[in-house]
């Protein structure tokens, strides 16, 4: 790779044009273009320039072998940096005074205590939020789920919390405080301006001017912390931008079933437009990539006008359908005969509809409006918490079983009421009619107003 590619590779790296480049270096931008194609060459204060620019070491940047890999080069700076910052941490430390240890060690402690005691706070509201957003999800399933993230949210703030700690360190104290022997010298760098040397028998820590400001970091801290934060928040947005085109290819297979799912499809293409919009303008800010201002606002003005259009058009669309109102179930379900009984209740009975007929037991049938969604069982216990000194009720009730809640049945009856155009409306799922004397229906009546007093 020649030294013109690595410089074009190192800036779009940075995401920087050559006119801000050449700004920076206080040169043309014909004389950057000129770099770039290996025209001409940089002067040796221009390559000092570009290394600290983009903070890559000269070696590398003039003599990287041709065809090595750039990216693996920085990579291994970078490691190397770190390493070679943490032995010069431990020397220093070892040259401090007991107090000067004893002042950093408290402000390292403080600043750990400060990072803990905001992961508790954090991942209680982040817990929280996510119980909130996706309280549809079953319990088990969701118990689960947020098991996984906070193991991952841990795992991830412990290696936030450790390099924040280190940049702390190093800013408050490593480059906050030099110490460079030459001889019998100490050369002392006061405001990164003026050079002094004073004679030392034996290394130690100076401090610099004070007008260094100390509170640098808290910046850089705050930037961190919401770039983390923000980064969590974008997690759900990515698995709802994954639903939503999850949702768009199934709506797209059944198509053709009828025109109000095309509408529904524009509508969910709007949202993810305007959800992928999101999530770059996330991923953008996070990773301090350059912003196109006019790009986001022609998205998001397009995917709001086709959400509008989309809207409209469904609407038009469901006004034109029949709605059928469901009062009568005339589907038997289940049905039961007991005998009557002085300590007989029936639960329901005021709102069941009564048979009076000649006979000695009791019939109750029950009506369901879809036998292939909901299926009635007879209920009945003694003992059910009643009692007086001398009887216990014996109390028929009923139960309901939605067996067959499948994700086909339901896309069965959506696709049959599209097809059909018309929605029906159920006033009630299970309808219980009583065949009874009258003489029966009154004690009935007498015991279960007995057991409502009691309860």
């Amino acid at each position: 790779m020649s030294f013109g590619e690595k410089l074009a590779s190192l800036r779009k790296e940075h995401n920087m044009s050559q006119e801000e480049m050449a700004h920076k270096l206080n040169v043309s931008r014909q004389a950057v273009s000129k770099w770039e194609s290996n025209v001409s060459y940089p002067e040796t204060d221009k390559i000092v320039a570009i290394c600290k620019l983009f903070n890559f070491s000269m070696d590398e940047l003039i003599g990287l072998k041709e065809g090595g890999s750039f990216k693996e080069s920085k990579i291994k700076n970078a490691f190397n940096n770190i390493f070679d910052n943490f032995l010069k941490g431990i020397k220093m430390f070892s040259l401090m005074t007991f107090t000067q240890k004893l002042k950093c060690l408290m402000e390292i402690i403080f600043y750990a205590l400060c990072l803990i005691f905001l992961y508790f706070g954090l991942r209680v509201i982040l817990t929280y939020i996510l119980n909130d957003i996706f309280s549809f999800i079953p319990m088990d399933i969701m118990a689960s789920l947020i098991n996984i993230f906070e193991g991952l949210f841990t795992f991830g703030y412990l290696v936030l919390a450790i390099y924040l700690i280190m940049k702390i360190y190093k800013i408050r104290y490593l480059d906050y405080y030099e110490n460079i022997k030459d001889d019998d010298k100490t050369e002392i760098k006061v405001n990164n301006k003026e050079n002094k040397k004073i004679d030392i028998k034996e290394e130690k820590i100076i401090m610099r001017d004070s007008s260094v400001n100390p509170f640098l970091w808290l910046k850089k801290l705050f930037i961190l912390l919401v770039k983390f934060l923000v980064g969590l928040w974008s997690i759900p947005i990515i698995i709802g931008l994954v639903l939503l085109i999850t949702v768009a290819i199934f709506i797209l297979y059944y198509l053709k079933n009828g025109l109000v799912l095309l509408y529904v499809l524009l509508g969910v293409i709007s949202i993810i437009i305007i959800t992928y919009l999101v999530i770059e303008i996330i991923f953008r800010f996070i990773f301090n990539m350059k912003h196109n201002a006019k790009r986001y606002l022609i998205t998001f003005t397009v995917g709001l006008i086709l959400g509008g259009v989309s809207l409209g058009l469904f609407l038009g669309e469901v006004s034109q359908y029949k709605v059928t109102n469901v009062t009568r179930l005339e589907e038997l379900d289940n049905e039961m005969t007991i005998p009557m009984q002085d300590n007989l209740a029936i639960e329901h009975l005021n709102n069941s509809v009564i048979l009076f007929e000649d006979r000695e037991d009791i019939k109750i049938e029950y009506y369901v409006f879809n036998k292939d969604i909901i299926n009635t069982y007879p209920s009945s216990w003694s003992d059910f918490g009643y009692f007086d000194r001398e009887r216990s009720f014996y109390v028929i009730g009923y139960g309901v079983e939605y067996e067959d809640l499948s994700v086909s049945s339901l896309i069965k009856a959506t696709l049959d009421m599209i097809r059909n155009k018309e929605i029906y409306v159920y006033k009630e799922s299970v309808r219980i009619v009583i065949h009874i004397s009258k003489d029966n229906y009154n004690k009935i009546k007498e015991n279960n107003s007995i057991i409502e007093k009691w309860s």
